[in-house]
């Protein structure tokens, strides 16, 4: 078992568990809300484009490179069912399991007063319930995910919109973010960054490595 293995790691090792929050690259949430704190709700409520997402599954998840897709489906699917407010009985929320959100029942003491100091996580909790956790909100953007293989190696996928006005409030995109993070066959999902024009920056990093600065034109 996993416990096993990390009890038999040689002392030089530090074995720590990935938790939801870990999973999710740096700087994703800074790009999703382009830095917008000021009006959090505005920002959350707020339907813009997003190319989709980038998930890595962990390795030994699927022995056969054909099957990654039926898991990311899969994940998809049971969001889609909690969404719709169709949850499996007896299961934790995805709100519950996502490290910024935990329920008390899920939490140390530790845990809880990391929730309650940090602003990270009154914007998860308002992410979540103006995203998954609304009534049949976030249904457009479900119906509208389409899952592609990045590699052949069958663990690395995007998850993008077939229409590209289509993946909702970003609110949905980060609940359904949070909601691929928790489960426990990912180990990575991140946003696909917009493809932008960088020609002004790009010349003085090229010229002169000087901020601003263009010797030559």
């Amino acid at each position: 078992s996993i416990l096993s293995l990390a009890a038999g790691a040689p002392s030089t090792f530090i074995v720590h568990p990935l938790t939801s929050s870990m999973k999710i690259q740096k700087g994703s949430i800074d790009m999703m809300l382009e830095n917008n704190s000021a009006n959090m709700t505005d920002a959350l409520e707020h339907v813009v484009d997003q190319y989709g997402f980038e998930v890595m599954l962990c390795p030994g998840v699927v022995k056969n490179p054909s099957d990654g897709s039926d898991v990311v489906n899969s994940i998809i699917e049971s969001l889609k069912q909690e969404a719709a407010g169709k949850k499996a009985h007896r299961s934790l929320s995805s709100s519950d399991r996502f490290f910024w959100t935990s329920s008390e029942s899920t939490t140390t003491e530790e845990h809880r007063h990391i929730l309650s100091e940090h602003s990270r996580s009154l914007m998860w909790s308002l992410a979540m319930a103006k995203g998954i956790e609304s009534q049949h909100q976030c249904t457009s953007m479900f119906d509208n995910l389409l899952v592609t293989a990045a590699s052949g190696t069958g663990s690395d996928f995007t998850i993008s919109a077939r229409e590209a006005d289509k993946l909702g409030s970003r609110a949905c995109q980060l609940s359904l973010m949070a909601g691929i993070a928790v489960s426990p066959d990912v180990c990575v999902v991140a946003p696909i960054a917009e493809i932008k024009i960088r020609n002004v920056a790009s010349q003085w990093i090229v010229q002169s490595g000087v901020q601003g600065h263009r010797p030559f034109f």
